[in-house]
């Protein structure tokens, strides 16, 4: 059953009908499809298509050491950490210097993980602040499993 939904979802007809029912949300992965779809978009849904076709997948610095899953298992990240709630403090005017805010989580951040990094080495860990850097990275392009090589 499984297979035959995956099928018709990964059709051309199907992706035709994603695109019908999930619009500019998550648009069809066919061309084909997608065109189809794109008819139907506002202004701001074929804007919010755009954007989303110019994302890039980052790098992932567990990829390139796996010794990092163990500095963020030790991350302590609480609800004040979060980034999304400082943007909406921000938004609705509970926030009144975003430079100020931002810079603080900044440091927040940087201190956990400084933390994080220097717990896990005591226990072995081969993992510093390096296995975060990307010097090779583009952020106009999508980081492959070749550009881990290169670093």
């Amino acid at each position: 059953m499984a297979g035959d939904v995956l099928s018709y979802v990964l059709s051309d007809e199907g992706q035709t009908r994603w695109g019908e029912i999930v619009n500019c949300g998550n648009p069809p992965i066919f061309e084909k499809a997608r065109a189809t779809a794109a008819k139907d978009y506002t202004a701001e849904g074929k804007r919010c298509v755009e954007i989303a076709d110019a994302m890039v997948a980052n790098p992932q610095p567990v990829v390139a050491n796996p010794d990092v899953a163990l500095a963020n298992q030790e991350l302590k990240t609480p609800v004040v950490e979060d980034f999304g709630a400082v943007i909406q403090a921000i938004m609705v005017g509970e926030e009144t210097n975003p430079k100020k805010a931002l810079a603080d989580l900044a440091g927040r951040r940087n201190q956990m993980l400084d933390d994080a990094i220097a717990a896990v080495q005591k226990k072995g860990a081969k993992v510093s602040r390096e296995d975060w850097v990307f010097e090779n990275w583009d952020p106009r392009k999508d980081y492959l499993p070749a550009d881990y090589k290169g670093r």
